[in-house]
């Protein structure tokens, strides 16, 4: 926690996982600010809320990537799906899970109206949290969160269109961390 009632991270190769002990059942909103503090020579810093998380290994989260301007729907190196958005020092989001289906919103903007979130269903519940994670060797990224807001849905989100593409893309095939260097 820094001085600004904010929690702050550094992540490095092995990442950055903020994990709250409560879970939180599969229909819930999830707000906060997001702030690049510094990111040094890394070309696409990321950061954001995860929205499903059972262990390190098995987690879901939706990254705000600065660089190449997208929200991403991610498990650990896999990108699932992609949107495009203007990502920049500081930024908004707003997460809202209903029963395994996701809306998501960037500074403001839906980016993504219905999406599946992997493990996510009425039957289970999860806990959520806040993170990154790189692979850029001595690099380190300092994120900020601040704002930070959850409270349960008791009736489906009335979910706005998404802009500029409902559908999202999916990203091309997963790879491995040694086969795109300075990029997960």
């Amino acid at each position: 926690m820094d001085g600004k009632g904010g929690l702050v991270g550094t992540s490095q190769r092995t990442g950055l996982h903020l994990v709250c002990g409560a879970e939180f059942g599969t229909s819930y909103e999830l707000t906060g600010t997001l702030e690049f503090v510094s990111t040094g020579k890394v070309a696409d810093p990321a950061g954001g809320p995860i929205l499903r998380y059972a262990r390190d290994n098995d987690s879901h989260g939706l990254w705000l990537r600065k660089g190449s301007q997208r929200v991403v729907l991610r498990k650990l190196t896999e990108e699932l799906e992609t949107w495009p958005s203007a990502i920049g020092d500081s930024n908004e989001f707003r997460v809202q899970v209903w029963k395994g289906q996701a809306a998501a919103w960037a500074n403001g903007a839906p980016v993504a109206e219905a999406f599946d979130v992997p493990g996510l269903n009425a039957g289970r519940t999860t806990r959520i949290g806040l993170g990154g994670h790189y692979n850029y060797g001595s690099e380190t990224v300092v994120l900020r969160f601040s704002n930070l807001k959850i409270r349960k849905l008791t009736k489906p989100p009335v979910v706005p269109k998404a802009t500029p593409d409902p559908k999202p893309q999916k990203s091309p095939p997963p790879r491995t961390v040694r086969d795109r260097p300075g990029d997960l």
